[in-house]
């Protein structure tokens, strides 16, 4: 049986009206957090990802065990050490994939080789002290002699495998940071590697985790069985716990590489990185002992030792630790830019900067993580060199950020690029230009741009570099290419270090329904900078799929707030129609009140008595 509504309206057809309230509300709640959540940083939100200092807004990570902290300081040990080559090496000659180190060029991280049967291995039989010693010597076996594999060569399946003297691979690199007995192999590493389901898996050496980005943990590593093995270096979170970024490190040709995966990377989405573990696939795997990892400083790559650290984006470009930024640029007469960050252990009140020894002017600031960003212009009209000087104030005493010569009305370094890889775009070269195209992607969880290209400067090059929208200049990755460094004859007296660029980019942290433009540029030799390319990219929206049909959240979260106001006037029409029932039955059952007898006219007592007459007596 229906029930009916009381007085106080507390049930509609059986249902207690605070539940049928509450399930309205949890429509409302859901439909909100379908339709309105935003990514880490919202709309503003743009790639940060300067070494350790910089953060999205409620961005964060995990605090690290004492075992994780030392992998990861053993890894910076390798991947931070800086040597300038004072000799030409080249490794796999004759191959077509050579890899050159040139002389005078400066290089950061060991250099990628497998010295099996000739050479040294940096971390087991050569220590970063003697590797450092090394590249510091002309005369040293680093420069004289190659380091040998051959392997192959002794089994008959190929030719002998030349590397730089002093050098490692990524399976060496790996047993490194996790300070391994010995020198382990990939495969050694993937034989001993058990899952949770196999018997012994507690004790295991090495310990299967899983196959999902979601399973990454700092000092864990991507292990593809016998070929590569890639080291978790950092992960970020965003606000609701979610992985936000991940940078991997790695010893791969032709010098070690840190590559960093998501919001503000430079390699990828996350979902690039998760097609990457299926498609080789890789496992996730962790040393069982990796929380008895000690650490050990090292006089050749001292970590966190800068006072200050210096950067400068316009109008040259780059970094320097516990020194002022230099370079010189070639610019039109008119406003030039000063523009870069600086951080200081003990913090930064202000910033300021000066044309030519004139007045020391304020530059705007704006924190940034621990980084504290400046922006200024001067205007720069009479032809020549100006230098421009910039400096900080730290704990009431001043330290120099940059000091770097304009110079105006001087041409600028010719160059050329060519992407050969860019989203759907056909491949073609730019001649002291930039490339300018625009693509629309999905939704911004859902999307990424992958790249890869060349360019080439009269003035050298040092490094390529990208940001999104106003945010900061982040490093690509550099290559060298043989088939670019012989075809282009006209630069390969400038080119003979980097060419290459490549990378791709994740937009998980903007919103939906947004425009953002991508900037790429060349540094060359004198941190002068080269427009390779300007993107604009259109993001859509997350689409659903709901009966076969694709439905955006914009669609969903109209939809649902429809849905909630039907069932919002249902319940009050409902409520309506069934209060006038029930006063209509309450009206019809009512009893007549006692008061005196109506008398009856003539007609009614007539037919009442003829009623009586004609009813025949009941039978005794």
């Amino acid at each position: 049986m229906v029930e009916r509504m009381n007085q106080s309206g507390r049930k509609i057809y059986g249902f207690p009206m605070r539940l049928l309230a509450a399930g309205l509300a949890a429509i409302v709640l859901v439909a909100g957090q379908i339709g309105l959540r935003t990514p880490s940083g919202g709309s503003e939100a743009y790639g940060l990802s300067v070494s350790d200092l910089a953060e999205y807004p409620g961005a964060g990570r995990a605090e690290l065990s004492e075992g994780a902290a030392n992998i990861v300081k053993r890894g910076r040990q390798m991947y931070e050490i800086t040597w300038t080559a004072l000799g030409d090496i080249i490794s796999y000659p004759g191959t077509g994939q050579e890899l050159i180190f040139r002389e005078g060029a400066a290089y950061q991280g060991i250099p990628y080789g497998q010295p099996v049967h000739k050479g040294k291995y940096v971390g087991f039989n050569a220590t970063l002290e003697e590797f450092a010693a090394a590249a510091a010597d002309a005369d040293s076996e680093f420069y004289t002699e190659l380091g040998e594999n051959t392997w192959e060569y002794t089994e008959g399946l190929g030719e002998i495998k030349y590397a730089p003297f002093y050098s490692n691979d990524c399976s060496a690199f790996i047993s490194y940071v996790w300070q391994l007995p010995g020198r382990y192999t990939t495969s050694m590493i993937a034989e001993r590697t058990l899952r949770r389901e196999e018997e012994g898996y507690s004790d295991a050496e090495f310990q299967y985790v899983g196959s999902s980005v979601s399973d990454l943990q700092v000092g864990y590593a991507l292990n593809k069985g016998s070929s590569h093995i890639i080291l978790i270096y950092d992960i970020v979170y965003d606000r609701f716990g979610e992985i936000l970024q991940v940078t991997t490190l790695e010893q791969t040709p032709p010098i070690m590489r840190l590559r960093i995966w998501g919001a503000g990377g430079n390699a990828g989405s996350l979902q690039d990185l998760q097609n990457k573990i299926d498609t080789a696939p890789y496992e996730i795997i962790r040393y069982k002992d990796m929380e008895k990892v000690t650490f050990e400083a090292s006089a050749a790559v001292p970590l966190d030792s800068e006072n200050y650290i210096n950067r400068i984006s316009e109008p040259v470009s780059a970094s320097v630790s516990d020194e002022a930024v230099t370079g010189s640029a070639a610019l039109a007469a008119g406003v030039i830019p000063i523009e870069g960050w600086t951080y200081h252990k003990n913090g930064v009140s202000a910033v300021e900067y000066c044309v030519d020894g004139e007045a020391w002017q304020t530059a705007d600031t704006e924190v940034c993580g621990e980084l504290l960003r400046f922006r200024a212009e001067t205007e720069l009209t009479g032809s020549g060199a100006h230098t421009i000087s910039v400096r900080g104030t730290s704990a009431g005493e001043t330290y120099e950020i940059a000091q770097f010569t304009v110079n105006i009305g001087m041409e600028p370094v010719s160059y050329i690029s060519c992407f050969d890889l860019l989203g759907t775009f056909i491949p073609s070269s730019t001649l002291n230009e930039p490339l300018r195209t625009e693509f629309s992607l999905g939704s911004p969880e859902e999307s990424s741009l992958t790249f890869s290209g060349w360019a080439l400067s009269m003035g050298g090059v040092k490094g390529y570099e990208y940001k999104i929208d106003d945010g900061l200049w982040i490093p690509l990755e550099a290559g060298f290419r043989q088939d670019v460094y012989r075809s282009m004859k006209n630069y390969q007296e400038f080119c003979d270090v980097y060419n290459q660029f490549s990378g791709g980019l994740g937009f998980s942290n903007f919103a939906e329904n947004s425009t953002h433009t991508i900037y790429m540029r060349g540094i060359t030799d004198t941190n002068d900078v080269f427009d390779i390319a300007q993107i604009e990219v259109q993001l859509g929206a997350r689409m659903y799929q709901i009966f076969g049909l694709e439905i955006s959240r914009a669609v969903l979260l109209a939809a649902a707030g429809g849905l909630v106001l039907l069932i919002a006037l249902a319940a009050v029409l409902i409520a309506i129609g069934r209060k006038r029932r029930h006063q209509k039955n309450t009206e019809r059952t009512k009893p007549q009140k006692r008061g005196k007898r109506v008398p009856e006219n003539g007609k009614d007592r007539k037919e009442r008595c003829g009623k009586e007459t004609h009813e025949k007596p009941e039978k005794k």
